[in-house]
């Protein structure tokens, strides 16, 4: 087991107008940790892995990651396009290039995960079916380091 560390968070305090959600939060996350948040409704756990993940910044503070580490993000809740089909909403790009035919890669993550309907717009979907399509967008790009915000909302047991 590897202990290289891919991201480091030095003093980190975040701050939304004059209330302080966190303040000096110092902590390293090596290859293969699994990290779970715990606390009560309101308390920034949301805020963190946000600013962990790079999608808002910090107001004070480093974060310090390994070069080209590929970070993905699952919010607790998406926005997504209830017409989109389940498997253009994993293609970046909302296609397929047919000389470079990669869509094989998505049906297989999305077939592990019990979605076999590659073709049903995000909008027909049960809760479960969407949480288990947008855990399956995260993974398809094999990333480094996996922030999972509420990762257990709309599965049932068997998938968790």
């Amino acid at each position: 087991m590897s202990t290289d560390v891919i991201l480091t968070l030095k003093d980190i305090s975040k701050s939304i107008g004059d209330k302080l959600i966190f303040r000096d939060i110092s902590l390293g996350i090596h290859q293969q940790d699994k990290i779970g948040i715990v606390g009560i409704n309101g308390c920034g756990k949301t805020t963190l892995l946000r600013v962990i993940a790079g999608e808002i910044p910090a107001t004070t503070g480093e974060r310090i990651f390994r070069n080209q580490i590929k970070i993905a993000y699952l919010p607790q809740d998406p926005v997504f396009d209830p017409n989109l089909q389940v498997l253009d909403h994993l293609i970046p790009d909302h296609s397929v290039d047919p000389e470079h035919d990669d869509s094989y890669v998505y049906k297989s993550v999305l077939s592990r995960l019990g979605i076999t309907e590659f073709h049903k717009p995000l909008g027909l979907l049960s809760g479960g079916q969407r949480r288990k399509t947008d855990l399956a967008r995260a993974l398809v790009n094999d990333p480094d380091l996996l922030i999972l915000d509420e990762p257990t909302n709309h599965l049932d047991m068997d998938t968790i």
